[in-house]
C-alpha cells in the first residue's frame, strides 16, 4: 500500500495540536484541507484515527498507534539528516536566522554586507519576530532569543548581556531637558516596548516600579517604531545601550542601568556541522564579542565612556547638559 507521507506530517501536526484549526494554522494550510487530508489517510487506512467533537480531536488507539510509528519515522528523518550533515562540505546555501527587530535591524542588518562579500555563497534569512521568549514554531537554522532554552538536543552559546538604559532626540532635551533620576521621569512621556518581559526574574521589581512610576506614552512591539518616535521627539525611550553607536540622533540620558539581560544563539548539532553554519555561528559571536564591544560586557558601561569605533568623539556628549523640566501633558 503506498502511504503519503505529507498526509503522515499533517496527522502527526493534528494529533500534537489536539485540533484542525491549530494544525492547519501552524501548517499554513486551510482548516478544510487538513480535515480532507486526514479524512484520505484514514481511507486509505481503512481505520478511524480520531474521535471528532466541537472541541476538537482525541486519538481512537488506533490513531494512538499510528502516532507512535509516525514519531519513529520524524526521528528516523532526523537522524538522516544529522548523519549526512558533516559530508557537506560546501560554504554554499542558506542559513535561517530568527532575531528580534532590535538587534536584527540596527545591528546585524548592517553587518551582513561585510560578511556576504567574504562568504558570497551563503545566503543569509534573516526572519524577525517578536516572540523573545520561547523557540519559534517555525523551521529556522539559529535563534537568538533572549531566554535560555532547556532542550538538550539544540547548541545554546551565550552571546552577552544587553543593558538597558534611556535615551532621547536632542530636541526633545532641548526642549524639556533631561531628567537627573529615573524619579524625575514621572515628568517626561517615555517610551516602551511591550515585551519589556523577558527574564522576568530581572525585569520584574524594576519593571514593574517604572510602570507605576512613568506615564508611558507610546508602547510598542517595534524596536523600530520606538527608535523613530524617540528620534522624532515623541519622547525618552528605554533602549539597549548599544543603540548610541546605531544612531547619532539618539542621546543617551546619563540615569543609572535599568537592568542588564543576557541572550543566547540556539541551533542543532547539524547546523554546528554545516561548514556554512559553522561560519555563520562564527560571524555572529564577532559581531557581539564584548572585547570589541563593550555594549556587551556583562557589566554596564555608560555610552559616554565608550569611543565611537570609528574613532570619533565620545557618544552622548551632546546630551549632557542639564535643562529645567518642563511638566508635559499627557
Amino acid at each position: 500500500m503506498d502511504i503519503d507521507w505529507d498526509k503522515l506530517r499533517v496527522f502527526r501536526e493534528v494529533s500534537k495540536s489536539g485540533s484542525i484549526s491549530s494544525a492547519a494554522s501552524s501548517l499554513s494550510e486551510s482548516s478544510a484541507n487538513v480535515s480532507r487530508k486526514m479524512t484520505d489517510l484514514e481511507m486509505a487506512l481503512q481505520v478511524q484515527l480520531f474521535h471528532r467533537s466541537t472541541r476538537g480531536v482525541a486519538l481512537t488507539a488506533a490513531g494512538e498507534l499510528a502516532l507512535r510509528h509516525v514519531e519513529t519515522m520524524a526521528d528516523s528523518a532526523e537522524a538522516i539528516r544529522t548523519a549526512l550533515s558533516h559530508m557537506d562540505d560546501s560554504q554554499g546555501g542558506a542559513v535561517k536566522i530568527v532575531v528580534g527587530d532590535g538587534i536584527g535591524a540596527h545591528w546585524l542588518a548592517p553587518r551582513i554586507a561585510k560578511f556576504q562579500q567574504a562568504n558570497p555563497e551563503i545566503q543569509i534569512t534573516l526572519q524577525v519576530t517578536d516572540n523573545h521568549g520561547r523557540l519559534p514554531d517555525e523551521t529556522f537554522d539559529i535563534v537568538i532569543q533572549f531566554a535560555r532554552p532547556e532542550v538538550p538536543d539544540l547548541v545554546v552559546q551565550r552571546l552577552g548581556t544587553m543593558h538597558y538604559t534611556f535615551f532621547a532626540s536632542q530636541h526633545y532635551v532641548d526642549v524639556y531637558g533631561q531628567p537627573n533620576s529615573v524619579f524625575d521621569l514621572h515628568r517626561h512621556r517615555c517610551i516602551f516596548h511591550s515585551g519589556y518581559t523577558n527574564q522576568t526574574e530581572r525585569w520584574s521589581k524594576r519593571g514593574h516600579a517604572l510602570e507605576q512610576l512613568v506615564p508611558t506614552a507610546i508602547i510598542s512591539n517595534s524596536t523600530s517604531v520606538i527608535v523613530q518616535s524617540c528620534i522624532s521627539g515623541g519622547g525618552i525611550a528605554m533602549l539597549p545601550s548599544y543603540f548610541a553607536e546605531v544612531d547619532e540622533r539618539l542621546c543617551h540620558i546619563p540615569l543609572e542601568e535599568v537592568t542588564p539581560i543576557q541572550f543566547w544563539a540556539v541551533y542543532s548539532k547539524r547546523v554546528r556541522n554545516l561548514q556554512r553554519g559553522r561560519l555563520v555561528v562564527e560571524w555572529l559571536l564577532n559581531a557581539f564579542d564584548h572585547r570589541r564591544y563593550d555594549w556587551f560586557r556583562e557589566v554596564y558601561v555608560e555610552p559616554q565612556s565608550v569611543g565611537r569605533l570609528n574613532g570619533s568623539a565620545m557618544l552622548g556628549n551632546e546630551c549632557s547638559a542639564a535643562e529645567p523640566i518642563k511638566e508635559m501633558k499627557s
